[in-house]
């Protein structure tokens, strides 16, 4: 067995083990009886004790030194997931900031995910904003997905918001996000928010590619009468 293999086996082995354990730790902690009640209510000073075993013990298993810049817990935020905790990512992530701990780019995403996944929007958008303070450049999957949550809850405002945020920031992701939002607007029957988007895309000087443009009309024909898919069309045809 060459040295590489040998590390990389201890490596896989030692994060398994951590989210098995991970996971006996959250059991514990939700079936006793005594605590089910509590739990069921959120109890803070359960979730933040919660939060430290977890920590401590992702300390022991990544021999963490302290050195690190910005540190990954995606695979433990995941595991919260998995096991309905959005409370206790919360706990965690403040327990993070108090060891003095920097959560990086993709934990950060992970555990605003999870939150809008969980309806708990004003958690999810205030990991959002402190991603744009540090200046944080969230991934095309990231924005997509935080889009279809935001659409599928009906929350197309704050769809436009991120629209604005990402216009002021990231230019080099901005066609992908209208594009993105255009289809979101689209498949919640938003017409008049996709027309303005795609409208705004234009002045900018970003080309319409096909997918978009395909999109544009089919969600007019869904939507909109006849005559203003006809119209919708004329316009695109125009660009």
């Amino acid at each position: 067995m060459s040295v590489k293999f040998w590390l990389q086996f201890q490596t896989r082995s030692r994060v398994r083990t951590s989210l098995l354990v991970l996971s006996e730790i959250i059991k514990g902690c939700t079936l006793a009886p005594k605590r089910l009640s509590i739990f069921c209510h959120q109890s803070h000073s359960q979730n933040r004790a919660l939060a430290r075993k977890i920590i401590r013990k992702w300390k022991r298993d990544e021999c963490f030194n302290g050195q690190a810049t910005y540190v990954d817990c995606v695979r433990i935020i995941r595991s919260l997931s998995r096991q309905k905790l959005p409370h206790v990512a919360q706990e965690l992530l403040l327990e993070m900031k108090s060891d003095g701990l920097l959560p990086s780019n993709s934990t950060l995403s992970a555990l605003m995910l999870f939150h809008a996944n969980n309806g708990l929007f004003p958690q999810a958008e205030a990991v959002w904003n402190e991603m744009l303070y540090i200046s944080f450049v969230p991934s095309i999957q990231v924005v997509s997905q935080l889009f279809d949550v935001y659409g599928n809850a009906g929350c197309f405002e704050k769809v436009n918001e991120i629209l604005g945020q990402m216009r002021a920031r990231y230019l080099s992701l901005f066609s992908e996000v209208y594009s993105l939002a255009i289809s979101c607007f689209g498949k919640g029957g938003q017409l008049e928010l996709m027309e303005g988007a795609l409208k705004e895309m234009i002045s900018i000087g970003f080309p319409v590619d096909s997918a978009t443009g395909n999109a544009f009309i089919r969600y007019y024909s869904i939507f909109g009468s006849l005559t203003e898919m006809e119209t919708a069309y004329g316009r695109l045809k125009k660009v």
